[in-house]
């Protein structure tokens, strides 16, 4: 776990991993598993089809709210009441 994480820090991490396994949407990658064999707990993720989030929130900030892969705030707000219902 956590180097510095507290026995509540790794039941709150493992809570929230039970919750994200059960957790089906759309716009949701789905939880595989964990590990806890690391120093650091790993979550393996079903693959994401545009990449890695991290590349490609680097890249949508050059975006022009023009482009096609811009989110306007109504489809945010529609895919958080998505998440939220499920």
């Amino acid at each position: 776990m956590l180097k510095n994480a507290s026995s509540q820090d790794k039941k709150e991490f493992l809570q929230e991993a039970k919750l994200m396994s059960v957790l089906r949407h759309q716009n949701v990658l789905r939880l595989l598993g964990i590990c806890l064999d690391a120093d650091s707990p790993l979550l393996i993720l079903e693959l994401m089809e545009a990449g890695d989030l991290l590349t490609y929130l680097r890249e949508s900030q050059t975006l022009q709210p023009s482009d096609s892969h811009a989110l306007r705030l109504q489809d945010l707000l529609a895919m958080c009441e998505d998440v939220a219902a499920t």
